[in-house]
């Protein structure tokens, strides 16, 4: 992947957090287009008391290198694929914050979806971008007696760096990353990566 898309997905990575979360906690998360963030439903507090049938959705928050941060309500949250994806708020009282998120990604170059998931045994160079601005490179493989697919990545992957994007050599994402290792280890670290479901790839349409 050369640097121009490193860049492209660098600049479209941001960090996630809820509301009792103090800046620097949470987790990474990348905007994917139509005001959508993808990011790992672990780096996100939530209940199952019903708030968004209800009509009292949570907030979240962006964060962004300058200014406040920018509140953000849950699109949809699977704790079972460790996927979420949050949005602008959907509440008229909030419309000042609904227009404050889609502003903020006016000039930002969403990051494409890989819309074919591996064939079973097959393999991609895939690449990790880090919560410390560097990158990993890696392999992703998805064998046929597993329900996922195996991330080998050439460096241990620490805390933080939940819910960034794993792309491959197209700078397109495949799966964000879930699992880390413990921040003293060091050398290649393998982990299960869930590929992306259908419900995700349907919030952003791809070019027919």
């Amino acid at each position: 992947m050369d640097e121009k898309t490193r860049k492209k997905i660098e600049l479209a990575t941001v960090t996630v957090r809820s509301k009792s979360m103090k800046p620097g906690e949470g987790g990474q998360g990348v905007y994917i287009g139509n005001g959508f963030v993808l990011t790992a439903a672990h780096c996100l507090e939530f209940d199952t008391a019903g708030a968004i049938a209800e009509g009292f959705p949570p907030v979240y928050y962006i964060d962004r290198p300058e200014g406040e941060s920018i509140w953000c309500s849950p699109v949809s949250i699977d704790p079972c694929s460790d996927l979420a994806v949050v949005g602008p708020c959907d509440n008229q009282q909030l419309s000042e914050r609904h227009r404050e998120l889609l502003s903020f990604f006016e000039d930002v170059v969403p990051i494409d979806i890989r819309r074919e998931p591996l064939q079973p045994e097959e393999s991609t160079s895939c690449e990790i971008r880090t919560h410390l601005g560097t990158w990993v490179s890696g392999k992703m493989t998805r064998h046929s007696d597993m329900p996922w697919a195996w991330l080998e990545a050439d460096e241990n992957i620490i805390g933080g760096t939940s819910g960034g994007p794993i792309v491959d050599e197209d700078g397109q994402i495949i799966a964000v990353v879930s699992i880390t290792g413990d921040d003293d280890a060091s050398g290649p670290h393998s982990i299960p990566s869930l590929w992306l479901p259908p419900w995700l790839l349907a919030l952003v349409p791809g070019e027919e």
